[in-house]
């Protein structure tokens, strides 16, 4: 498999010098204005251990530079920059990349950077420049180009963009061009009509054409409805549908009705690595409903039927046949003493005797042929203005035993102090007793540095003194992504 080029190979290394010289040239400029810029800047360190059944155990211990930074106020009006991007370095020596292989422990990558125009007056109405994503009606792209959104007054409008795939380093070979857009809009009150398109072209060769659909109506107050589509022209299927209706019957109840159906195969990039496991159809229909009889407390409950059949898309030797099973998930949250919140979620999976199949290169296997009952329970609490924790327990009890034990088990202690309303640093303390995987101590430390400061007349002015230490109550503020580390270590 081609895992793509090295991240420091002399293309990558121009396209990012590139962006260095151009932000750079950028902010040189600053000075002279009155600038404001936001943001934050994060760090974590991640520490992971393997107990594997060997003698050997293995030990991770990367740890990642997070900026994110927008800057607006620059005295032309609608004029604003936003960036974001990341920097890591292993500190272990026995970290181990799955996916890519190179001499030095140092990576980095530019997510986005881009300058935008919002028109003053209709502020709907904008353009970028630069690296930037787009999330349109089923469209997901990331890439280095323009994109150009317009309302009208009526509410209807359109939106296009194009330019040159922007990919991690992790994925496949680059797509040489992507463009597309979109045109929505609004028959009645409170509903969207959209239509969209996207078109990626690889070594010249059409890789990608997709054409979606979407819907949105609320034609009460206590009633939604939902819908999407995506058409693949090179497949001709239909790759992704989706139906959505929230019926709130009672103030304090809603209920809600929802069917999907997707082939992921068809709706990644060939960029993604994922593009090439699977063009099995997911077919899942779910029936939900949510009480909350006072704002201290929320119950909600969940019934997901899972169609196992496997279409393959059109590969017949991927055809496969397999029976639906159900998934039900019951949980509860209360909020008490105004600080503090405690949550109970429960699931039962129920799969066929026979197990559900799938397929995996020519050759067949049964997976999800155990069912499974899991149990979680999380706390959240606030000791003062300055200080929280959250804990969180998991159990999975199996119908078979899997490797021998009927069970798995998992247990994170989180803390956090916040001394500044600019600062907070976060541990957070986790062990997992799999029986499917091995048994694994991590640990992650974070410190968050938020900033939003306005440079006027060469002075700078703090605005964070203008706003609530806590922000959200009920969460931390620093959020825990410990699966970005799961990739490649």
């Amino acid at each position: 498999m081609n895992n793509g080029p090295n991240r420091f190979s002399f293309p990558s290394r121009a396209r990012n010098l590139g962006w260095v010289v151009f932000i750079s040239g950028f902010f040189v400029c600053l000075p002279a204005y009155s600038v404001r810029m936001q943001g934050s800047l994060r760090t974590h360190l991640y520490l992971r251990e393997d107990r594997l059944e060997d003698p050997i155990e293995e030990f991770f211990m990367p740890v990642r530079q997070y900026l994110t930074l927008h800057v607006d106020e620059l005295g032309s009006p609608g004029w604003s920059f936003h960036g974001s991007g990341w920097a890591r370095q292993d500190l272990a020596d026995r970290s181990e990349y799955t996916q890519i292989h190179y001499d030095g422990r140092l990576e980095s990558e530019l997510l986005t950077g881009y300058l935008e125009w919002r028109d003053p007056k209709m502020p709907a109405t904008y353009a970028r420049f630069g690296r930037q994503y787009v999330f349109w009606s089923g469209i997901n792209e990331r890439f280095d180009g323009v994109a150009y959104s317009k309302q009208l007054p009526s509410g209807h409008g359109y939106s296009l963009f194009g330019g040159i795939p922007s990919f991690s380093d992790y994925g496949g070979k680059s797509d040489d061009r992507v463009g597309g857009g979109r045109v929505w809009f609004r028959p009645f009150d409170s509903s969207e009509l959209g239509f969209a398109y996207v078109q990626r072209e690889d070594d010249g060769d059409l890789s990608r054409e997709i054409f979606n659909q979407d819907f949105f109506w609320r034609p009460i107050h206590f009633l939604e409805i939902e819908e999407h589509v995506s058409y693949d022209t090179i497949t001709d299927q239909i790759v992704e549908l989706g139906l959505y209706a929230g019926l709130e019957f009672h103030p304090k109840a809603k209920f809600s009705v929802s069917y999907n159906e997707a082939i992921p195969g068809a709706l990644l990039p060939s960029t993604s690595l994922l593009s090439v496991f699977s063009n099995d159809k997911i077919q899942e229909t779910a029936f939900g409903l949510d009480f909350y009889p006072s704002s201290d407390l929320r119950f909600w409950s969940e019934a997901i039927y899972y169609d196992s059949r496997s279409p393959g898309g059109q590969i017949a030797r991927h055809h496969v046949q397999g029976q639906g099973y159900w998934e039900f998930v019951l949980g509860g949250r209360c909020y008490y003493d105004e600080e503090a919140s405690v949550s109970l979620e429960l699931r039962h999976l129920q799969p066929p005797e026979q197990g559900v199949p799938f397929v995996e290169g020519d050759d067949r296997f049964e997976s999800i042929d155990n069912g499974y009952d899991r149990l979680r329970f999380t706390t959240h609490r606030w000791f003062n203005d300055y200080c929280w924790q959250s804990m969180e327990l998991g159990a999975t009890y199996y119908r078979d035993r899997v490797n021998g034990s009927p069970h798995s088990f998992d247990a994170s202690w989180t803390c956090g102090y916040r001394p500044r309303k600019q600062l907070e640093a976060v541990a957070t303390l986790r062990y997992i007793d799999s029986a499917v995987d091995n048994t694994e101590i991590q640990a992650l430390l974070t410190v968050t540095y938020w900033f939003d400061k306005r440079m006027k007349n060469g002075g700078t002015f703090d605005l964070l003194d203008d706003r609530d230490a806590r922000e959200s109550r009920w969460a931390p503020h620093t959020i825990q992504p410990t699966g970005i580390y799961r990739e490649g270590y």
